[in-house]
């Protein structure tokens, strides 16, 4: 039986067959259970030939390359990409064919994907499937008759490669994740989310793992429960390793357990957050999904647990205990970005702001140097991003009470080098 499923990029869509899994990053999954994925690689595509308007000669293109260009080069994983350049083919735009995988931009609305009016889907990426997860066909639609394409996001144009990356990964099977600058997080962030984020490239090198991956990485298994024993199910786990950053994200399953997988040796803290901002439930394709709880480390808030993690091996880390919901909450935060060297400015947005009497960004090389409540809803963090820092996502944590209640912004600031580029 062949199936058909949609993804795309901010605007989230409900889909009936999928079901729940807990895994670092979220797999699409049909009505049995089976995770959608490719079977052998590499996955040939077909760029049509027309390309966005609004980019001049074969830039475009060259963007869309480059964005696969960067999940192939991802060495844990076999991810792999052959485009096909016969004429005829990038003539194409039967984009719901089974005999192409196609990237194509929609002008004018003829593919019916965007409805009548404007629509908030930069992208969509439909794709057809074998209910054992097979995958028989993919395809990428840019929404070119609602926004305006550039290859660098300048001034409101929306960057191809941002948008390609996120899209391919929705072309390979996988669903959206909470991390705040990972590809997949449902809101694309222009130049931030170009290449894969750690995240990313955890559920592309379990799905698509190379021959040593499973005695490269580990893993960390344990449940989170309410104060009441009652299982936290689809609550996002969030694995920090010693430097801050952001490596990889779970859900909970029915029993509220969870598996954080693609983790290199060495030691996390985790901590349990409810999807209530900036990733919300109608994002992510989980079948059973609770928000009435707040924040929580592993350990506890005062002292986090470190797990170790060994290669080859799943670290039991045990239960992640979350009290009652908290009133504080980050929902959003700008600029997502900043060059090492730097000095920069953060808004966060979202509510009960103004309850906040501790700031913190876990790891090295983040200096908070001011920090201004502006309203209940708003806060301006000042921070200085020393030459040294370690590139990737960190994480910005405002606490009630210092070891109390807290909310986070899952990786809301990104750490790049002095040239504004995310990898070493």
């Amino acid at each position: 039986m062949r199936t058909v499923n949609t993804r795309l990029v901010l605007v989230a869509a409900a889909v009936a067959l999928l079901a729940s899994v807990a895994y670092p990053w979220l797999q699409n999954t049909t009505g049995t259970g089976a995770g959608t994925r490719w079977t052998s690689m590499p996955v040939t595509i077909v760029i049509n030939s027309a390309g966005s308007a609004d980019v001049p000669g074969t830039a475009d293109d060259d963007a869309i390359r480059a964005a696969l260009a960067s999940l192939q080069g991802i060495t844990s994983s076999t991810v792999a990409f052959n485009e096909n350049t016969n004429a005829s083919e990038r003539a194409r735009t039967d984009y719901n064919s089974s005999n192409i995988n196609l990237y194509v931009f929609d002008e004018t609305g003829w593919s019916g994907l965007f409805g009548s009016g404007g629509s908030g889907a930069v992208a969509i990426t439909p794709y057809s499937f074998q209910l054992n997860g097979s995958i028989i066909s993919a395809d990428v639609v840019f929404n070119g008759r609602d926004y305006t394409f550039s290859t660098d996001g300048s001034g409101s144009s929306v960057d191809i490669r941002s948008v390609t990356t996120h899209e391919t990964e929705h072309l390979l099977g996988f669903d959206h994740t909470g991390d705040y600058t990972a590809s997949l997080f449902p809101i694309t962030f222009d130049n931030v989310t170009r290449s894969p984020a750690p995240d990313d490239v955890a559920g592309l090198s379990t799905i698509y793992p190379e021959s040593n991956y499973s005695s490269t990485f580990g893993s960390i298994s344990g449940t989170v429960r309410t104060t009441a024993a009652s299982a936290a199910r689809g609550a996002q786990v969030v694995a920090a390793n010693t430097d801050g950053m952001v490596t990889a994200t779970a859900y909970t399953d029915a029993n509220g357990a969870f598996t954080v997988r693609g983790l290199v040796p060495g030691g996390y803290t985790l901590y349990a957050e409810p999807l209530n901002g900036p990733l919300y439930p109608g994002n992510v394709s989980l079948d059973t999904i609770d928000t009435n709880f707040g924040t929580a480390y592993l350990g506890g808030n005062t002292t986090p647990t470190v797990v170790t993690v060994t290669a080859g091996q799943t670290a039991a880390a045990g239960q992640i205990t979350v009290g009652a919901a908290t009133s504080i909450n980050i929902t959003s935060g700008t600029p997502v970005r900043a060059n090492r060297g730097q000095s920069v400015s953060v808004w966060l947005s979202g509510t009960a702001i103004n309850t906040a009497t501790n700031v913190s960004i876990p790891g090295n090389g983040v200096t908070i140097s001011g920090a201004q409540i502006l309203s209940a809803s708003q806060a301006r963090l000042d921070l200085t991003i020393s030459a040294s820092a370690p590139l990737g996502s960190r994480t910005m944590i405002l606490w009630v009470t210092n070891g109390g209640d807290c909310t986070a912004l899952t990786g809301g600031q990104h750490v790049l080098d002095a040239s504004g580029n995310s990898e070493s």
